[in-house]
């Protein structure tokens, strides 16, 4: 059964994260401003489980680098945008959606 992710979860996602997570990706307080900037306030993300999605394409996607320049150099968000519509313009298929390939947290 899916569910939904609103605004006012997302810090409390990224401090879970940061707790539970087992290295790799930075620190999770960077991809939750990010997000939030690119939310609006009544925007929601649907969380669907695997079998929901037995028929759908999925499309992994992540950030490759060091995590230590996001500091210095903060992402815009459309980053991960304009990759997946140039991978389904190549493909010719639109993604129904997108997963993270990693959660990420420890390097805080």
């Amino acid at each position: 059964m899916s569910w939904f992710i609103h605004k006012e979860d997302i810090p409390y996602i990224s401090a879970g994260a940061k707790f539970l997570s087992s290295g790799g990706g930075g620190d999770t307080k960077i991809a939750a401003y990010l997000l939030l900037s690119a939310m609006e306030e009544d925007d929601v993300i649907e969380v669907k489980t695997a079998v929901e999605m037995a028929d759908d394409w999925v499309v992994p996607v992540a950030a490759a680098g060091s995590t230590v320049l996001m500091k210095e150099d903060l992402p815009t968000g459309e980053e991960i945008v304009k990759a997946l519509k140039k991978y389904e313009a190549v493909s010719g298929r639109k993604a129904d959606a997108v997963i993270s390939m990693e959660i990420g947290g420890i390097n805080a």
